[in-house]
């Protein structure tokens, strides 16, 4: 069989503390992973029931911000579930039932053990509020993907030289087939992943997309993209993609040395060569990550050179969406970014509801929404060109119809508080969001 030498630089790779995955040195774990999901608290296991929402806004310096809290009314043998909504992610608590005897004991026990200030909690009875909610959490997860695509000609594996490239050969043109499917941009309906689809081809007249187990993925390929002496727009595009893969021919020896790329964005790097393997025509999929980015599944096999198929599609599109999943929880400017994200969304949430009187109309509040879910597209992988974000809306986010679990975007384990009470509340059940 064909060799499972690395196609990175393995010298520069681990000098920089990079993670290579090329199958020889994957864990001994099921290679069938799906695809990693988010699990939705208040989708699946609040909206459904009789529960109450709370609200507030610690606006101090260094405060925690705007705060949601979300208790069911319904009575568990022990206890009752609860939901902490903050700039810190999601955290699912068990209350005892001691104290929810009354409204007065359910906060008293929120302020002195949960959270830990004295703050003052507003109850919403409204049915935007839940409405909001929902669309809160759809936000907050993703089934839009980005992925650049970078074609490595003999001698030509620099960012720099890719970058420059222009061209394309059969088997790059038949690996972007195994992809997706090449759509005209010009009045293209679907996810567009930040490309001109107005008739400007500014962008090129066309790209690659598929639709995969409920996710949308464009490809944002290098040599399609028009190219101008000085003109940074395949940089700007690609740059700010958490995923690139960069294809190498048959017969190409040459290595590639991600740690030269100079996007804050880019974390996983993805080789695909194509080769004869014992199976006949097939890829050799190596992918090397940034220092931070634990490993996630499927992983690839040993030796990893896949026949080209569909099982090995599938196969690959599953790794490249976890592989994004999984760096946007990792990844310090990416948590960072969605932690300010998430605070935006919260701080619409009290803002329009915090006041009766204040409240804001069904038609604001979308505009609002709208305007936090372009700051989600910005967190994720940096900000697209301002004439290409008028299409941002909720529709985009479809609701889940199942639960569905994946490391949280991010989470805060709460500590229990050490003020002395009168009467000692008994400590809370902290559920991960994972298990």
């Amino acid at each position: 069989p064909p060799s499972t030498k690395s196609n990175f630089n393995s010298e520069a790779c681990s000098a920089a503390g990079y993670e290579i995955e090329f199958g020889a040195n994957s864990p001994p774990l099921d290679n069938h992973a799906n695809i990693l999901h988010t699990f939705y608290p208040y989708t699946h296991f609040f909206f459904p029931l009789q529960h109450e929402i709370f609200i507030t806004n610690d606006d101090e310096k260094d405060g925690l911000g705007a705060l949601c809290f979300v208790v069911h009314l319904t009575k568990d043998i022990y206890a009752r579930n609860a939901v902490l909504y903050s700039k810190a992610g999601v955290q699912q608590y068990l209350i005892p039932l001691e104290q929810c005897d009354s409204q007065k004991e359910l906060l008293r026990y929120l302020n002195g053990v949960l959270v830990k200030k004295d703050l003052k909690w507003i109850l919403v009875d409204d049915v935007d509020a839940k409405e909001r909610l929902l669309k809160y959490e759809q936000l907050t997860n993703f089934t839009q993907y980005k992925f650049g695509v970078l074609y490595a000609k003999a001698g030509h594996i620099s960012e720099d030289q890719m970058y420059l490239n222009n061209d394309m050969s059969e088997e790059f043109v038949e690996f972007l087939e195994f992809l997706g499917t090449k759509i005209e941009l010009t009045g293209w309906s679907k996810f567009r992943g930040g490309l001109d689809t107005r008739g400007g081809n500014l962008m090129g007249t066309h790209s690659y997309f598929t639709d995969f187990q409920g996710n949308s993925v464009m490809y944002h390929v290098a040599p399609m993209m028009p190219y101008q002496l000085n003109d940074p727009s395949r940089k700007r595009h690609l740059g700010n993609d958490v995923v690139i893969i960069v294809f190498k021919d048959s017969g190409n020896d040459d290595v590639f040395d991600p740690t030269l790329f100079r996007s804050q964005y880019n974390h996983i790097f993805f080789v695909v060569e194509r080769v004869n393997g014992p199976q006949g025509p097939s890829y050799n999929i190596q992918v090397a990550q940034k220092p931070g980015i634990p490993p996630y599944p499927p992983f690839l096999p040993s030796p990893s050179i896949m026949p080209i198929n569909e099982e090995t599609r599938n196969f690959l599109l599953t790794k490249l969406i976890n592989s994004e999943r999984t760096t946007i929880k990792y990844a310090s400017i990416l948590r960072v970014n969605m932690s300010t994200t998430s605070m935006a969304l919260l701080s619409d949430l009290y803002e329009s509801f915090s006041d009766p009187k204040k409240k804001t109309s069904k038609s604001s509040s979308s505009s609002n929404s709208s305007l936090s879910a372009a700051a989600l597209s910005a967190a994720i992988s940096g900000p697209e060109p301002d004439e290409f974000t008028s299409d941002l809306d909720f529709s985009k986010y479809p609701t889940s119809a199942a639960a569905r679990r994946t490391p949280a975007l991010s989470t805060r384990e709460t500590g229990r508080s050490n003020t002395p009470q009168s009467s000692a509340p008994t400590p809370s059940i902290s559920v991960p969001m994972t298990s």
